[in-house]
């Protein structure tokens, strides 16, 4: 049976992935558009990009759980429990706008650049699965909080199922952006001002509330 607080930290990552998806909009968005194309019936640079995007993560996230789970024997406790609320700081982060203050990853931009000039000789599919496994390369405050705690989740399958989950959560509102309708969606406007920060102001609520629950249903039994 899988491990309540597990899986409270995926909802709570999901949650998180589903309540910024107008910040991943605009700042994910470009790059999925780049992997799309809107002719008909052409789905497979849609797909190719969702399914590289969701590998990268489970993979990027994997690495970091196996790291934490490293930590986890050094400190012999686990780390998990306070997975949730460190998306509760990422949330609180995303709210306040805080993330766009925080430094550039020093040669980042550099490398994101080249391997996206590689990627223009590849054909139309792999090409968008190749720019899908780029997006865990992106500077994104909220994107470095999941990565923390996916490193406290504290296993391979722990920390993968956590930043999986981040990126599904997030697949409605890059499946929007890779329509032809997508760019009449971008919301730059004070209401998409608002919406970007009261939304993850309301998640980081909710998953607060759920982690509270799981640590009291943990106490009990």
């Amino acid at each position: 049976m899988a491990d309540p607080l597990l899986l409270s930290t995926a909802a709570a990552a999901a949650v998180v992935g589903f309540s910024s998806s107008l910040h991943c909009f605009l700042m994910c968005g470009p790059l999925a558009c780049a992997a799309a194309t809107h002719e008909p019936r052409r789905l497979a640079p849609v797909l190719g990009y969702q399914l590289g995007r969701l590998g990268a993560y489970g993979l990027v996230g994997g690495l970091l759980g196996a790291l934490g789970g490293g930590a986890t024997a050094l400190l012999r406790t686990s780390l998990l429990p306070v997975a949730p609320w460190i998306l509760v700081a990422t949330l609180l982060v995303a709210a306040l706008d805080l993330g766009s203050r925080l430094p550039a990853v020093p040669g980042l931009a550099q490398t994101m650049r080249r391997v996206a000039r590689w990627t223009q000789n590849l054909p139309r599919a792999a090409r968008a699965i190749a720019l899908g496994a780029l997006t865990p390369l992106l500077p994104c405050g909220l994107l470095y909080g999941v990565f923390a705690a996916s490193l406290a989740a504290g296993s391979f399958g722990a920390g993968a199922l956590a930043l999986s989950a981040f990126g599904a959560g997030a697949v409605p509102a890059l499946l929007v952006s890779q329509l032809p309708a997508g760019a009449l969606l971008r919301g730059q406007g004070p209401a998409a001002r608002m919406a970007r920060r009261v939304i993850p102001a309301l998640a980081a609520v909710v998953v607060a509330a759920r982690a509270l629950f799981w640590s009291g249903a943990a106490v009990c039994h």
